[in-house]
């Protein structure tokens, strides 16, 4: 772990672009829980960030850069703690794993051979382990169990999605050959291409430390629509159309 000191030249440091980010990261968390902030904004929480380093309650590791560390302690505050994640899954009863086995069977069945061999046991464990590993981190006004439940279902649309994107990718290029597109694209398309592919690349730099607003720029190309998007990603019809108009509103000023 860094010391104190390694902390305070660290936070002396961070470049323009990290504390902007940073900035964005907390404005997007805030929004996300401004039900529950008790009047408190964006700042208090990038400060909450930075106390708690300071303090020790979350350590910054040695292997992670601060500005990474700060993204990380931004994400969790609203979340529970990996020890109350471990709590909470040794206090599962074993109605409620039954139910959660139930659940991941179902949709395993439901996904037939887009499960691609894979059973409920690697779906439930899948969701455990995300939940763990802070890629789907559960919130601390909601239960573990019913967390999970929404893991199972969100996860197994995704193996679902993934498995009609590869098919897909295989048809158009030959399982591996140069695709239709790009053997006989002539020299003016692909230009047009490479500069739509150096526009989405901008976009998604600019919303990087937007966890949300990156997972719908990335499902965007893909050909799904708002209401995919919004059942694979668990959003509100609310949050939904924040994340559009946030990703919209900051495109434009990217490409004008």
């Amino acid at each position: 772990m860094k010391s104190r000191q390694d902390v305070d030249d660290a936070i002396c440091a961070l470049t323009t672009a990290e504390l902007q980010a940073l900035r964005r990261a907390a404005k997007d968390h805030a929004r996300r829980f401004r039900r529950k902030s008790a009047g408190r904004d964006w700042k208090d929480l990038l400060q909450q960030a930075v106390v708690r380093t300071i303090a020790g309650d979350r350590p910054w590791k040695d292997e992670v850069s601060f500005f990474q560390h700060l993204l990380g302690v931004i994400r969790s505050i609203g979340m529970k703690s990996r020890q109350e994640v471990d709590d909470a899954i040794c206090a599962l009863t074993a109605t409620e794993l039954r139910i959660l086995k139930h659940r991941a069977q179902s949709r395993v069945r439901r996904l037939g051979r887009r499960a691609t061999g894979r059973d409920w046991e690697d779906l439930l464990q899948e969701a455990v382990v995300r939940t763990i590993a802070g890629d789907r981190p559960c919130k601390d006004d909601v239960s573990l169990f019913q967390h999970l439940l929404g893991a199972i279902q969100s996860i197994a649309w995704m193996w679902r999605e993934s498995y009609k994107n590869e098919l897909l990718e295989c048809e158009l290029a030959g399982c591996g050959e140069t695709s239709p597109v790009e053997q006989f694209a002539r020299p003016a398309d692909q230009d047009k291409v490479a500069e739509v592919n150096e526009a989405l690349l901008k976009i998604k730099i600019a919303f990087e430390a937007d966890i949300i607003a990156s997972q719908v720029i990335n499902l965007l190309p893909l050909g799904f629509t708002a209401e995919e998007i919004q059942a694979g990603l668990g959003l509100s019809k609310n949050e939904q159309g924040a994340v559009a108009k946030r990703i919209l509103r900051n495109a434009r000023k990217i490409l004008s």
